[in-house]
């Protein structure tokens, strides 16, 4: 039995990821660091799991008998994890070669760095935004929804929820989240912490990691020398769905953790909601030049976010009372109780 502690232990959350996860994994076998593959497959029904423990047998693989999101299911995998660091990867991700060796370097060289993420790339190039950037306040939805956030290079101030490519992966620089299809996190600091916050299906328990590691006093760090190719799949999930459940978990994110009371809640919405009409509206013009590529079905999507961000709200629930699937979220405790940088 191999009792080396490994550099990195990998979790890959797939459900319906046949497509990709073998690009993904095969990526992962090129690190020269040591590493752990653990596998949480959510219940797929195309054969992901199967393909997995076929092509990739050293993988640790826990197969599901229900999808029970992303959350809960690294939250699973992470008691499985054996490596100093933990790397959370979507499957529809690949990682450039010498990648997750410059995350480790950044965190080794760094004790005040809890967690550290790569340059992630869209290979369509249909998004201009990085996945990374500020936290979800007013003022940097703001500054990002009016465009503002262009000019944060020379003004640090304007930078907005979102960093920008071309803008913002000219060097390395602290961030107040970063993604989850693609973060280093040290295992102690997840341990500490009490794993993601199982109260979102998907789309926001990145953010609110993000959150407590920061206000227990650790640094994130994005690094654009790291690169990772993110193919955008929603895994069987219908696009409008997807982007419909990612703009009410920002908004219940926002309400629970970041709000200062309810005036100040439904301003963050408008500033929202003006960003996604603002977004749609592009796209019609995108789609009106270029027909047939997609544009029309974005501005429609976004659209209907911006419809349904401006709808009332479902009654206020604590952010320390799970609301989904019975599973307790992180609460405000571990925070008090998560470890600090040394």
């Amino acid at each position: 039995m191999n009792t080396a502690v490994p550099d990195v232990s990998v979790i890959v959350v797939t459900y319906n990821s046949a497509k990709v996860i073998g690009a993904c994994l095969r990526s992962v076998e090129r690190v020269a660091a040591s590493t752990q593959i653990v596998v949480i497959d959510n219940a797929s029904d195309d054969g992901s799991a199967d393909l997995v423990a076929t092509s990739f047998p050293h993988a640790v693989i826990v197969r599901n008998n229900e999808n029970v999101g992303f959350a809960r299911a690294v939250n699973q995998a992470t008691g499985l994890c054996r490596g100093r660091t933990i790397l959370l990867l979507n499957p529809d991700t690949e990682v450039a070669d010498g990648s997750v060796e410059l995350l480790l370097d950044a965190l080794d060289s760094d004790r005040t760095l809890g967690a550290v993420g790569p340059l992630v790339t869209q290979p369509a190039q249909r998004r201009r935004v990085l996945e990374a950037g500020r936290q979800l306040t007013t003022w940097r939805m703001f500054t990002h929804a009016t465009g503002l956030s262009r000019l944060s290079a020379r003004v640090p101030l304007l930078e907005g929820s979102y960093l920008i490519r071309g803008v913002h992966d000219d060097r390395a620089r602290d961030v107040g989240w970063i993604s989850g299809a693609c973060v280093l996190i040290r295992s102690d600091l997840m341990a500490s912490l009490g794993g993601l916050n199982e109260r979102w299906f998907m789309y926001a328990e990145d953010f609110e990691l993000c959150l407590r590691i920061t206000r227990a006093g650790w640094r994130l760090r994005h690094l654009p020398a790291a690169r990772v190719a993110h193919h955008m799949s929603t895994s069987g999930i219908g696009r409008q769905q997807a982007k419909l459940a990612w703009a009410m978990a920002w908004r219940g994110y926002h309400r629970d953790f970041l709000a200062r009371g309810r005036l100040a809640h439904s301003c963050w919405c408008a500033v929202f909601a003006f960003q996604l009409m603002s977004r749609a509206a592009y796209f019609l013009v995108k789609a009106a030049l270029q027909p047939g590529e997609g544009w029309a079905s974005d501005a429609h999507d976004f659209g209907a976010c911006a419809i349904a961000l401006l709808r009332p709200e479902p009654q206020r629930r604590s952010p320390t009372t799970g609301d989904h699937m019975g599973a307790k979220p992180a609460t405000d405790d571990a925070r008090v109780t998560a470890i600090s940088p040394t």
